[in-house]
């Protein structure tokens, strides 16, 4: 699912950084980069700066050119299912587009996925799910008896669920 950076290191930051202005849309799709004024901007050297560009460029969202550079390149291209880019995009906010492809995602995974969990499944696992969609039913309870928001119980307790 693309390469895996370290968020504390200086190249993990400013992967992160450049990932999210990416896709935000501060830097459009044909954006070049220009490497000297990003390590003055970030105020690190041109190893880090290499190593942010190339963690970007496997995740889809940038790609190299000779004479052209190093460029931004349009969303068609991104790693959609890369976990980074994933939270880049959900930084945002949860747009109605976002939404209806995580949907549709599930729609494609879920079934197997339960087929699957459904065929190797253990007396314990049977008892976490049991947990987790009690969780989750009494978050929900809680939820429209008060009037107030239990959605990160409610959150949790999809998590379990679907670990389990």
């Amino acid at each position: 699912m693309g390469t895996v950076f370290s968020r504390r290191g200086l190249s993990g930051q400013l992967a992160g950084d450049l990932g999210r202005r990416i896709v935000d849309g501060t830097l459009a799709p044909g954006t070049t980069i220009d490497v000297e004024a990003l390590e003055v901007e970030a105020s690190v050297s041109r190893t880090v700066v290499r190593e942010s560009l190339k963690v970007l460029t496997d995740k889809g969202l940038l790609d190299a050119r000779p004479r052209i550079g190093t460029y931004v390149l349009p969303r068609a291209s991104w790693n959609l299912l890369d976990s980074d880019v994933m939270t880049w995009r959900a930084e945002g906010g949860m747009s109605d587009r976002l939404l209806g492809e995580l949907d549709q995602l599930r729609h494609m995974i879920e079934p197997w996925a339960a087929a699957a969990a459904a065929e190797r499944r253990t007396e314990d696992d049977l008892a976490d799910l049991r947990d987790a969609l009690d969780a989750m039913s009494g978050a929900f309870a809680a939820h429209r008896a008060s009037r107030v928001s239990q959605l990160e119980a409610h959150i949790e307790a999809d998590i379990a669920f679907h670990s389990a």
